[in-house]
């Protein structure tokens, strides 16, 4: 289990700068492996509005992260 952010008020999405990136006034879709109290190891950002990484990827990035 992990937990998955939900922010209506958008300040989150504008605080990690992924807010408006595609000019359609809407958070760019995006993930994020945070650690410890709250550091950034690891983020994709979305280049469309279907763009993510793919599970493989993600694990990947997580088993390396994990040394």
């Amino acid at each position: 289990p992990f937990p998955i952010l939900y922010n209506l008020s958008r300040d989150v999405v504008k605080e990690y700068e992924v807010f408006n990136l595609l000019r359609d006034n809407l958070p760019t879709l995006s993930t994020f492996i945070i650690v410890g109290r709250g550091v950034i190891r690891w983020k994709y950002i979305g280049r469309g509005i279907s763009d993510r990484p793919s599970v493989v990827e993600i694990i990947s990035q997580l088993d390396y992260l994990n040394g």
